[in-house]
């Protein structure tokens, strides 16, 4: 039995298939290939164009293995706006390609073109334990990625090490739950008030 369409439903498939067309054939930003975690041995690649992302996945079985057959990928064509707002799916790209892919991925999408904001956040973390403070402050305002590295517990649990050499059971226990950030300015305004009663003293 044929299915007939009407102009409205028969434009919007045209538009839709066309940006499909838009999100392949456009210039790619990114592009990495990761195998599934065990269980799983599907092999999946992610792209990013600049029109959108691209996620593809090979379903590996054993049965496909034996036949020598390589299995057709299913594909997922998603808009940056889609993605953005899809935490299921970040989670899901976090999962199969790691978490500094997931980083990275966002921000792309998010438009963030300054150059410090393109290395992985590892590094950039280390790059910001060598500030001082005024500096890591300043740094903090130059993205919203930026931003996140200078308020994260990765970074000020590495100042307050270098700060303060050691932390003990109690400080970690603290930090788990109050944040390394306001434990570190918690123990300065301890430190400085232990340091004015010695002068008075």
């Amino acid at each position: 039995m044929a299915v007939h369409l009407n102009d409205t439903t028969s434009e919007a498939v045209l538009q839709h298939v066309a940006w499909k067309k838009e999100i392949l054939k456009a210039k790619k930003l990114f592009e990495t290939s990761s195998q599934a975690p065990a269980p799983s041995k599907d092999h999946c690649q992610l792209i990013v164009t600049e029109k959108g992302v691209i996620l593809r996945k090979w379903k590996i079985s054993l049965r496909n293995m034996s036949s020598g057959h390589a299995p057709a990928p299913t594909e997922d064509l998603i808009s940056y706006e889609d993605f953005l707002y899809d935490t299921q799916r970040q989670r899901d790209v976090e999962y199969i390609f790691g978490s500094e892919v997931a980083y990275q991925i966002k921000r792309i999408l998010s438009g963030t073109t300054d150059e410090l904001s393109k290395l992985p956040k590892g590094i950039m973390v280390q790059i910001a334990t060598y500030l001082d403070l005024q500096s890591v402050s300043s740094l903090s305002q130059v993205s919203k990625h930026l931003k996140e590295v200078c308020s994260s517990d990765q970074l000020w649990e590495k100042l307050y090490l270098y700060h303060q050499g050691r932390a003990t059971e109690e400080v970690a226990s603290l930090a788990k739950s109050m944040g390394w950030k306001q434990v570190f300015f918690m123990n300065n305004s301890i430190s400085r008030k232990n340091s004015q009663d010695d002068d008075v003293s």
